[in-house]
């Protein structure tokens, strides 16, 4: 039988390199890190297109040889600089189809790690500073060829924000330091002369008037060149949804007194929309939209817009008006007229307003509204029924450092609305709802797959008595952003089992955002809080508590969210057994 045994192998060896249809299994060994494991499987061609079998065994060894130089390539763009790989292809012996097993033997040897960061050439020691802090290579962190390459960009980026445009990466070195297990990296570099920002052309507006850019632009001729005032124009540009494309070029040189002739080009977005779908919210059912829309009235950005809304519950029309950049660049203008109807638990009515608002951009992270609106509101169905004509100042306060707008994963946001009202035709004395809300995002893993999101509501409404305040304007609690678990707008006192809002509330959430996938996420969350008649929270009475489990699904537009939420105190008939909320964003 041992005689035969070599016999055998050597059939089945021969039996495959004729086969037309080998099939195989790829392992790497000699790897401990999971993630450098990952990525080696991710480079393997054997290992990610296993449908696309090879004609014989010849052919296998053939493909698994020639994919050793990128392997290995791999290992020193991590910072295994004395890495290795061989591979080793062998016919499965006890498979009774024609099958192979390819072997990637790794051997990553030392992880090497950054000397300090050297810089040479045509450049003044104090810029020479600048650019060793701006670049990112720090002494001891691995060796990382990905670093290298951010820091050529960073080292020039570095240069451009103190007026050296013309900065370059003469060339660049690398000494390994094989007993040390270090490297080295060396740029000598060429600064090139201090420049200002020179004359700028324009090509490619249409429609849009020159003013409208002109007033954009956040540098000024004969100023030292500084490439984030052209960053943060062309950002404002872009987010004005007039251009598809906004690009800034310089010249290769700078004229005689030092300033460097810039170019413009731009290319205009169609300006006249017509919008028209179906929409669903939870607590009103299904309707539908219909909408048109200019950007560019007078050519100079200013956005007249008309939409209305159905839906079983509601409907409203909508006619409004923004000049963005009003009075200054970060002064926004709008203007606004709508009428609508909502039916809901705690009351029905009917509104007619007109608004006026200025909203101020303080800075990236802070700003601000401020307005004037008058008011005729009808109410019916409610604890308290009645005719209002209301003028109301709104005052909307937020400070944000948090990542996103939809998903945010990390940061801070702190919010605060009131909004000063005085109900004219009962000549009673005013009444002021404020509320502050405080959300907090803290990621526990560097790619912000595991966030813990927290929010703190309170909220008071000032008033002599609550029969001054219409029911609309008082607080109810049970929205797509708190007390999930609890009917639309019913967590609130109740007179013989209806709501009549309260005169203060206090609201917690937490959420364990879980990212599965690049698509898919799952969030547990948990809901605290209530509504209470008293001027104050009252901390020593009952609270509501809510619990569930949301989907999102990750989609161009942001993150698709479906939460079912559980009250865990319900009150009897009035609150079911589960609430499903759909909307698009995060809850908070």
């Amino acid at each position: 039988m041992s005689a035969m045994r070599p016999l055998a192998l050597l059939l089945s060896l021969i039996s495959l390199s004729l086969a037309a249809d080998l099939s195989y299994q790829v392992r790497f060994v000699g790897v401990e890190e999971q993630q450098l494991l990952e990525l080696l499987e991710g480079a393997s061609q054997l290992k990610t297109l296993t449908n696309y079998t090879p004609s014989s065994l010849q052919a296998l060894r053939y493909r698994a040889e020639s994919e050793l130089p990128e392997l290995v390539k791999l290992l020193r763009a991590y910072g295994y600089y004395e890495g290795r790989a061989a591979a080793r292809v062998q016919a499965l012996e006890d498979s009774e189809q024609h099958k192979a097993e390819v072997l990637f033997s790794i051997e990553p040897g030392p992880l090497y790690r950054f000397a300090p960061l050297r810089v040479e050439g045509a450049i003044s020691e104090t810029l020479l500073y600048q650019v060793i802090a701006q670049a990112g290579i720090q002494e001891g962190a691995p060796a990382l060829v990905e670093t290298v390459q951010l820091a050529e960009l960073k080292s020039v980026a570095a240069l451009s924000y103190l007026g050296y445009p013309l900065a370059r990466i003469d060339k660049e070195g690398f000494i390994a330091d094989y007993r040390e297990k270090r490297l080295e990296v060396l740029f000598h570099m060429d600064s090139g002369p201090a420049c200002t920002f020179g004359p700028l052309s324009m090509e490619g507006l249409t429609e849009v008037k020159p003013r409208y850019v002109e007033e954009r632009i956040d540098w000024k001729e004969g100023q030292l060149y500084n490439a984030r005032a052209i960053q943060s124009t062309q950002e404002q540009l872009m987010e004005s949804g007039l251009f598809s494309t906004v690009l800034v070029t310089h010249q290769a040189a700078p004229a005689r007194e030092g300033g460097l002739a810039l170019k413009m080009e731009l290319a205009e977005t169609k300006h006249n929309r017509l919008s028209l779908g179906a929409t669903y919210q939870t607590a009103l059912g299904p309707g539908g939209t219909i909408g048109w829309e200019n950007r560019n009235i007078q050519g100079m950005g200013q956005i007249l817009s008309l939409q209305g809304d159905y839906s079983v519950e509601s409907h409203s029309g909508t006619l409004a008006y923004l000049y963005p950049g009003a009075l200054r660049g970060d002064i926004d203008y709008g203007a606004e007229m709508k009428a609508a109807h909502l039916e809901i638990e705690p009351f029905h009515d009917r509104s007619y307003s007109m608004t006026q608002r200025a909203e101020i951009r303080f800075h990236r992270n802070f700003r601000m509204s401020v307005g004037l609106e008058g008011e005729r509101l009808l109410v019916t169905h409610s604890v308290q029924n009645g005719n209002f004509w209301l003028v109301e100042s709104p005052l909307f306060l937020e400070w944000s450092t948090a990542n996103s707008l939809l998903n945010p994963t990390s940061g801070n946001r702190i919010q605060f609305y009131t909004t000063p009202t005085w109900n004219v035709e009962m000549g009673q004395p005013l009444y002021l709802p404020a509320k502050m809300a405080y959300s907090f995002y803290l990621p526990f893993d560097p790619s912000h797959k595991v966030v813990l999101a927290q929010k703190v509501t309170f909220g008071i409404l000032l008033s002599r008595e609550l029969s001054e305040v219409p029911v609309p304007k008082r607080f109810f609690g049970g929205s797509e952003e708190d007390m999930r678990g609890y009917q639309y707008y019913t967590v609130s006192p109740l007179i013989h089992g209806k709501p009549e809002g309260g005169r203060s509330l206090i609201f917690y959430s937490l959420e364990m955002r879980l990212r599965l996938s690049e698509t898919v996420g799952l969030v547990p969350f948990f809901d605290l809080g209530n509504v209470f008649l008293t001027q104050l929270p009252n901390f020593q009475g009952k609270w509501l508590k809510s619990a569930g489990l949301g989907l999102r699904y990750f989609s161009l537009i942001g993150p698709i969210r479906l939460d079912v939420g559980f009250p865990l105190n319900p009150r009897p008939g009035l609150d079911k057994f589960a609430r499903a909320l759909i909307s698009i964003g995060q809850a908070f």
